[in-house]
C-alpha cells in the first residue's frame, strides 16, 4: 500500500523532544513529573533561555504605595515571543507604559509558566520585577493537586528549583506630507558633566522612511533645549535643533553617531523622530512608512574600556549536523558556545552579533596575505546569552568551511570592531571543527 503525496503532506510534525538540538524556543513545565525531574534544565533549550539583564538592586522590595501588577495572557502564550532568537513577524505588538508597571506577569495555562527570556530582559531594563506562573486547572488540575500534596515533602516539589529568563522597536504606518511623527521612549533624567558623550543610534529602514532621534535637555537655568539627530542631508529641516552625525553601515542596519558637550545640562528625553523624504510629489498626499529602531546609545568618552582581544575567547561549536541537498548544496546547523579564558569580574557583555561567512577555499590564511577582497559576512542574528543556535544554514558545493563570527556589545551599548572579533571555522564537508580566535579574520 503506497502512501499519496497529499497524504504525506498532511502528516503531523514529531512531537517535541527538548532534548534533541533545535531551533531555541521558550517553552512551559506541564507535568509534575517533569517538574520533579528537573529535566528542564537538562534540556537543549535551557542555556538559552537564562536572563541576561539583572534587576537594579535597588528594586529589591516593592515601594509603600499603591503598586500596578500586569498580567500577560495573549492566546495562551508562547507564541511570536517562544521564539528566543526571534522571528520574522514584523506585525508583533509591543508595551509602551512600563514605567507605569511594578510587576508584569507571563501567563499561560500550563502547570509552570517560564516567562520567554525577552519580556524578562526588558521588563529588568525598566526597573519592573517579572514573575511566571503556577496553575492547576479543571479535572487535571484536581488530579495534579491531589499528587502535589499527597505529602508534606511531595508539596517542596520545584521549591528549590529557581528560574531566571529584548529587541527592535517598529513604526509603520502613513505619513502625511511633510509631516512628522514623534513619540517619547526614554525619561533618564542623566546629569551631565564637562566632558563629551558619545549617542548613536541604528536603523534599518526603507529609502523613503526615515527616522531620527530627539533629544531633549533642561538647562542650569530651567529652560528646555531640543536638539535632533538625522542624516545631515535633511538638516534645513529642523535649523538650530540640528545635530550632525556620521553614518556607517552594518549589515542591514545604519548607524548613526555623533558627540556632543553639554556642561552643567540634564537629558530628560529621549523621543523617535519618524519622518519622509522632501521630494514627495504634491499629488501624493500620504506615504507608508516603515522603520525599526535597533538601539540607542549613551556613553561617556572617557570611561569607554576596549573589548577583549579575539584570542582572549574560546569558541566551541556543538551538535553540528550537516544534511545533503539538491545539486550539491547542503545546510548546516550547529550550537556555538563562546567564553574568555580568563573572565573579569567588570567585562559585562549584553549580547552578541552572530556572523557567517562561506569559505570556498579550505585554507585558513594569515591576514598579511589576506589583501583580496573577502567572501561577504552575513548577519544570522543576535544573542543575549553566551549560546547561539545556527539553524539550516544553506550553502553550495564549492564552500568548503564557514567562519562565525562573534561580535561582542558592550554594557554601554559600543561594540566591537568586526575584523577584531573572534571567530570559529567549522568544516563544511564533515563534522569535523577547527577552532580560530585569533582576531585575523
Amino acid at each position: 500500500m503506497s502512501i499519496s503525496e497529499d497524504e504525506t503532506m498532511l502528516s503531523p510534525p514529531p512531537p517535541f523532544d527538548p532534548t534533541k538540538p533545535s531551533t531555541p524556543i521558550s517553552f512551559p513545565i506541564k507535568t509534575l513529573q517533569d517538574l520533579a525531574s528537573r529535566s528542564y534544565f537538562d534540556s537543549f533549550h535551557f542555556p538559552f533561555n537564562r536572563s541576561s539583564v539583572s534587576l537594579r538592586q535597588n528594586i529589591g522590595s516593592l515601594p509603600d504605595r499603591s503598586r500596578l501588577l500586569v498580567c500577560h495572557d495573549m492566546k495562551g502564550g508562547y507564541v511570536d515571543d517562544k521564539w528566543v532568537q526571534g522571528c520574522g513577524n514584523n506585525k508583533g505588538f509591543a508595551i509602551w507604559n512600563w514605567y507605569l508597571m511594578d510587576v508584569f506577569v507571563y501567563f499561560a495555562h500550563s502547570l509552570v509558566t517560564l516567562p520567554p527570556p525577552c519580556w524578562t530582559n526588558t521588563a529588568h531594563r525598566h526597573g519592573v520585577k517579572v514573575l511566571g506562573t503556577f496553575i492547576t486547572e479543571w479535572d487535571e488540575g484536581k488530579a495534579t493537586c491531589k499528587e502535589l500534596l499527597a505529602t508534606k515533602e511531595s508539596a517542596q516539589i520545584g521549591r528549590e528549583a529557581s528560574y531566571n529568563g529584548g529587541g527592535n522597536i517598529s513604526f509603520k504606518g502613513t505619513l502625511k506630507r511633510n509631516a512628522h511623527y514623534t513619540t517619547r521612549l526614554f525619561k533618564p533624567n542623566l546629569q551631565l558633566s564637562g566632558s563629551h558623550i558619545s549617542v548613536s543610534y541604528s536603523v534599518k529602514s526603507d529609502e523613503r522612511s526615515m527616522l531620527g532621534i530627539l533629544l531633549r535637555f533642561s538647562t542650569p537655568s530651567q529652560e528646555t533645549k531640543s536638539l535632533v539627530m538625522a542624516p545631515n542631508e535633511y538638516m534645513h529641516r529642523f535649523g538650530d535643533m540640528f545635530l550632525p552625525c556620521l553614518r556607517r553601515t552594518t549589515s542591514d542596519w545604519t548607524v548613526h553617531e555623533t558627540n556632543l558637550l553639554m556642561d552643567g545640562h540634564t537629558l530628560t528625553e529621549i523621543s523617535a523622530l519618524c519622518y519622509g523624504p522632501d521630494d514627495l510629489a504634491e499629488e501624493t498626499n500620504t506615504q507608508g512608512y516603515s522603520a525599526l529602531l535597533g538601539h540607542i546609545s549613551i556613553n561617556s568618552q572617557q570611561k569607554t574600556k576596549p573589548f577583549p582581544p579575539a584570542s582572549a575567547w574560546v569558541i566551541d561549536a556543538h551538535n553540528i549536523e550537516i544534511v545533503p541537498g539538491d545539486s550539491g548544496s547542503r545546510t548546516l546547523s550547529c550550537k556555538l558556545e563562546w567564553r574568555l579564558k580568563h573572565p573579569e569580574e567588570d567585562s559585562v557583555f549584553t549580547r552578541y552579533n552572530v556572523y557567517g561567512e562561506k569559505l570556498n577555499s579550505s585554507d585558513y590564511r594569515s591576514r598579511k596575505v589576506m589583501e583580496e577582497p573577502r567572501s561577504e559576512k552575513v548577519f544570522l542574528g543576535t544573542a543575549h546569552v553566551d549560546a547561539y543556535y545556527v539553524s539550516d544554514m544553506v550553502f553550495g558545493p564549492d564552500v568548503k568551511k564557514v567562519r562565525f563570527v562573534i561580535q561582542t556589545w558592550g554594557e554601554d551599548g559600543s561594540w566591537q570592531e568586526l575584523d577584531a572579533s573572534p571567530n570559529i571555522l567549522v568544516e563544511a564537508e564533515s563534522l569535523s571543527s577547527k577552532l580560530c580566535c585569533c582576531g585575523l579574520i
